[in-house]
C-alpha cells in the first residue's frame, strides 16, 4: 500500500505535496477489515500543529510510528493535533484491469474552532492559532472505539502551513496498492 498528500487552500491552489508512509498498523488494520470489522474503516484525518517556532522532526520513514510515539513528538514541540472526519466523497479511479494502478481517494478539511485532541502538561491546550502556530504533518486514523486511535499513515506538509485566520485548508488522500 501507498500513497501521497495534497494539501490545498480554499482556491484551489497546490501548497503541499508528499508522499505518505505506510505504518505496520495498517496491516493490522487491513486484517481487522477483511475479517469483517468495519469499525477499523479508517474515518479520520489528524493535523498535527504547535507553535511557528518549532522544530517539528520528519520521522522519516519510521513505519514502526505508533500512536504513542506522535504523542510524543507533539508534546516534545508544545503542540496538539485536531482530528477531522474524512469526508465521504470516496473516488476510485481505475486505470488498470490488474488493479495495480487503482487508487481510492479520501479528502478531509481543517477547522481551527476543532477542540485539540491531547490533554494535559506540555500539549498546547487551544485549538490551532492564526498567526502563531502551524500544520507540520498529517495522520490517516483508524478510531474503533472511544479513545482507541490507531495511525495507518502520516505524511509531513513540506513546507509546513501556518494557520490562518479565515480560511481552512482541504487535503486530499490518495491510497494505492502496488
Amino acid at each position: 500500500m501507498q500513497g501521497y498528500i495534497i494539501l490545498k487552500d480554499k482556491a484551489g491552489n497546490i501548497l503541499s505535496e508528499n508522499r505518505n508512509v505506510v505504518l505496520y498498523s495498517a496491516a493490522d488494520v487491513s486484517a481487522k477489515l477483511l475479517a469483517g470489522y468495519t469499525e477499523y474503516v479508517p474515518r479520520y484525518v489528524g493535523f498535527v500543529y504547535a507553535p511557528n517556532s518549532s522544530s517539528f522532526t520528519d520521522p522519516g520513514t519510521n513505519r514502526a510510528y505508533t500512536w504513542q510515539d506522535i504523542a510524543n513528538t507533539i508534546k516534545a514541540q508544545s503542540g496538539n493535533m485536531i482530528l477531522r472526519p474524512l469526508l465521504y466523497e470516496r473516488s476510485f479511479e481505475a486505470t488498470d484491469n490488474n488493479y495495480t494502478g487503482n487508487k481510492v481517494i479520501f479528502s478531509s478539511a481543517t477547522d481551527k474552532n476543532t477542540d485539540p485532541l491531547f490533554t494535559g502538561t506540555g500539549y498546547e491546550s487551544t485549538s490551532p492559532q492564526p498567526s502563531s502556530d502551524s500544520y507540520f504533518q498529517v495522520v490517516l486514523i483508524s478510531n474503533p472505539s472511544a479513545g482507541i486511535y490507531i495511525p495507518v499513515a502520516y505524511a509531513q506538509l513540506d513546507p509546513a502551513q501556518s494557520v490562518l485566520s479565515n480560511s481552512e485548508f482541504v487535503l486530499t488522500w490518495g491510497v494505492t496498492l502496488r
